[in-house]
Formats: structure tokens, C-alpha cells, sequence
């Protein structure tokens, strides 16, 4: 793999993130999902191809009718035996207006170098900020807006950042403007405390704001909280719908069972008539074993009447036999 040239002369990619970036393994939302830390700001600039900057005017230089000009550094100077030595401070902006932003700080004997600095810092300090439509009065669902209310604290300055409808606007000083539209960031309102006019610790609560909305829970993109809203809508017609379906089954189930009950109850009021017309405690099978049970002993009766006649005879021939032989006794004598 050829390295490409960076900024100041410097290699690129120089670390294991830049190399997966070079051979275009990874995107910026996998970075910021997995926490991996950007080393390298090229690997923003590679990344975020529309990558926009703006200053913040932190500096000022004294007026000839009072007051003071804005700069885009700001000159601080210290003592030393041969006299004052100055430095620069600048703070540089950049985002794509689309949910990312970042924000730098850095400091240098030249104002040009400090801008530079500050700009390489802004790009390594990167965040993803969460939109939507947080707003009671619009619920449009769309992202123009911040989707809860939140607040950041930089120094003595604490900014809140309250979801506006749409067509509100930014309702911020200039300063605060530029940040939110590179954040994509269209309607809010603010609130204030301390003391604002130092823009570093402004600019910077701010920033603080925006990067709180990802500690939260929930506050998803629009795009994604649409999704998710249309999947729980759909969940909840398919229950409703299976729901609805379960209780016609259930119904259809009930109406069976008690069709069935009503002929259960029938047969056995049947069964019991019966019962009483037969006798008391006597059942259909009750009644036809001792049918039977009678049958059999009428059977035996008359196979016995049939028997006794026969014997009857055979007693007769023998007293016939005895009366003959008596008589023939006699007559011999």
C-alpha cells in the first residue's frame, strides 16, 4: 500500500485506523460506534469529503471611537527582561452540516500557524450530533431541530439548548449561529448564564450541549426514529390483529363447548327418563342383564317340565312290574 502525503510533509496513514480508512474498510459512523479514538486528521478530511470551516472571532483590537474590533485571534503578551512576547489563540470550526462537527483550539507566536493548529485540533475533535424534532409545538418528525432539551457548562458560562418549531430559527448570538450550522442544526431556542461575553467559554459550552444529546438514551436521528416508530405502529396493528383473531377462535370455541354441553345435558336427561320408566336405580344395562338373567331361568324351567313326564311313566312300568310279580306270588301259593 503507497503512502499518501499529509499535511506538514507528514505519512499517511501513519496508524492501524488510518490504514483501514486508506483501503476504505471503514466509514466515519463505524468509528464513532466502535469509540476508536482519530489520531490522524486526515483520516476526517478522507472520510468527510464536504468538510466545511468557519472561525471564531475570539480576538479584538481597540477602536478610534471607543469599543473594540473583532479578530479572529486573540493576542495575549507576557513580560520578559527584553520586553513583551506575544502569542495568538484562535479556535476553528469545522462539520459538513449533516450531524457532524468538531471544534479546536490551539495557540502559537504567529496567528497564521495558531489557525492552523486549531484547524488540525477541530478535525481530530469530531463528534456525531444527534437531530430531530423535540419541539411539542412542531412534531414534525423531521431533524431540523435538537431532539430534547439539553444544557453544557464551559467556565462560569451554562448554555441550554431548548427545541424550537420549525421556522423559528436560531435564536443565538453570531457566534453560536456558526456552530449550529455546521452542526445541521436549523430551529432552537437558548438560554444563558454567566458571563457570555467570553466567546472561547460560549463557543465552547455550546459545543458541550450538542455532545451531551449522545450520553442520553434515545434522541435518535429523524430518519431512524420514523423507522422505528413505523415498525412499533405495524407491531402493534399485527397484535391487534392477532388479538382479534384469538378472540374469534376463542368465541367460536365457547359457542362448541356449549353445544356440546346443552347435548351432554340431553343425552343424560334422556338417559335418566328412561331410568325412572325402567324402575328406581335400574339402567338400561341393568334392566337388560335381568332380562336376560330371566330368560335363562325360564329356559331351565321348561327343559325340567319336559324331563318330569318321562319319569313319571318309568314309575308307573315299575309298580305295574311290582303289582304283577305279587300277584303271580300268590297264585303259586
Amino acid at each position: 500500500m503507497s503512502e499518501m502525503q499529509g499535511r506538514h510533509g507528514r505519512s499517511f496513514p501513519r496508524t492501524k485506523l488510518g490504514k483501514q480508512v486508506a483501503e476504505g474498510a471503514v466509514s466515519i459512523d463505524n468509528i464513532f460506534e466502535s469509540g476508536k479514538k482519530i489520531k490522524e486528521s486526515e483520516i476526517v478530511a478522507k472520510l468527510i469529503p464536504n468538510l466545511q470551516t468557519d472561525i471564531i472571532l475570539v480576538g479584538g483590537s481597540p477602536g478610534k471611537g471607543g469599543g473594540s474590533r473583532r479578530t479572529p485571534t486573540r493576542r495575549t503578551a507576557r513580560m520578559h527582561r527584553s520586553g513583551r512576547r506575544y502569542r495568538a489563540s484562535a479556535m476553528v470550526l469545522v462539520g459538513d452540516g449533516e450531524g457532524h462537527l468538531g471544534i479546536g483550539k490551539a495557540s502559537s507566536k504567529e496567528n497564521k500557524l495558531a489557525m492552523d493548529k486549531a484547524l488540525e485540533q477541530a478535525k481530530l475533535n469530531v463528534i456525531p450530533i444527534k437531530r430531530g424534532c423535540g419541539s411539542w409545538e412542531c412534531s414534525c418528525g423531521g431533524n431540523h431541530s435538537i431532539p430534547v432539551e439539553t444544557q453544557g457548562k464551559s467556565g462560569s458560562v451554562r448554555v441550554i439548548l431548548i427545541p424550537a418549531p420549525k421556522g423559528i430559527g436560531l435564536c443565538v448570538n453570531d457566534e453560536a449561529k456558526k456552530i449550529l450550522r455546521l452542526a445541521g442544526v436549523k430551529d432552537v431556542w437558548t438560554k444563558c448564564f454567566g458571563q457570555s461575553r467570553s466567546r472561547i467559554n460560549y463557543a465552547m459550552a455550546v459545543f458541550d450541549a450538542l455532545k451531551r444529546i449522545n450520553q442520553m438514551k434515545g434522541g435518535t436521528d429523524a430518519k431512524a426514529s420514523k423507522q422505528l416508530t413505523d415498525a412499533k405502529a405495524s407491531k402493534q396493528l399485527t397484535d391487534a390483529k392477532a388479538s382479534k383473531q384469538l378472540t374469534d377462535v376463542s368465541g367460536v370455541q365457547a359457542r362448541l363447548s356449549k353445544h356440546a354441553g346443552d347435548e351432554a345435558k340431553k343425552v343424560k336427561s334422556q338417559e335418566k327418563i328412561e331410568a325412572e320408566n325402567i324402575g328406581e336405580d335400574e339402567t338400561p344395562a341393568h334392566h337388560e342383564t335381568k332380562q336376560k338373567k330371566k330368560e335363562t331361568k325360564h329356559t331351565e324351567e321348561s327343559k325340567k317340565h319336559e324331563s318330569t313326564p318321562s319319569n313319571d311313566a318309568q314309575s308307573v312300568s315299575m309298580h305295574n312290574a311290582s303289582k304283577h310279580s305279587e300277584s303271580s306270588e300268590k297264585e303259586s301259593e
